[in-house]
């Protein structure tokens, strides 16, 4: 699945925002960590049994997904319908808004 948000990312031409964003968040843990470079980083956490080629890859495929999700579904979702089209929508279907009756029943002794 991963595959198909990184060739939608592509397609949306959204790689080279992501690439940007995976390195400036590398930057950051860096600095969080007193770490001067991305170099030093790297070494840290192969010191530490970590790969870091496979934590970008990681970082990469996930932020490619939220921002494909953002583009392909929020924004649609949130931006895609004018208020025309929502006022529409909502008096054409009116009667599943609204709260069906019930009855309540009680048994006494």
């Amino acid at each position: 699945m991963s595959n198909c948000y990184c060739k939608k990312g592509k397609e949306l031409d959204l790689a080279n925002e992501i690439e940007a964003e995976v390195n400036r968040r590398m930057l950051e843990i860096a600095k969080e960590q007193g770490i001067s470079t991305i170099v030093e980083l790297d070494k840290a956490l192969r010191d530490n049994n970590l790969d870091p080629v496979g934590i970008r890859q990681t970082m990469r495929a996930e932020m490619m997904k939220q921002a494909v999700f953002q583009q392909e579904v929020d924004r649609k979702l949130y931006l895609g319908f004018s208020p025309d089209e929502v006022k529409k929508y909502y008096e054409a279907t009116l009667t599943s808004f609204a709260n069906p009756k019930t009855l309540r029943c009680r048994r006494s002794s």
